[in-house]
């Protein structure tokens, strides 16, 4: 149980981190498939307009075709 003196919203962003690594994991485990890191879906053989950008951490973020639309627009 949480201590009283923990906010909601610090556990909040502790369970958001927890649920982003476990997905970058699910991605990882997927072989050499692209996998989304907006909602973990995998690509279909091939399929176009998947994006991958560099994030602030150098790491790279890759995007299936409807979360980059919606995360940063057509482009």
């Amino acid at each position: 149980m949480p201590s009283q003196d923990e906010s909601v919203g610090a556990r909040l962003d502790r369970n958001f981190e927890k649920f982003q690594e476990a997905r970058r994991e699910h991605c990882l485990h997927r072989g050499g498939s692209l996998c989304c890191v907006g909602c973990g879906r995998v690509d279909r053989d091939g399929e176009k307009r998947w994006r991958t950008y560099l994030t602030l951490d150098n790491e790279l973020a890759t995007y299936c075709p409807d979360c980059a639309e919606a995360e940063f627009g057509d482009g």
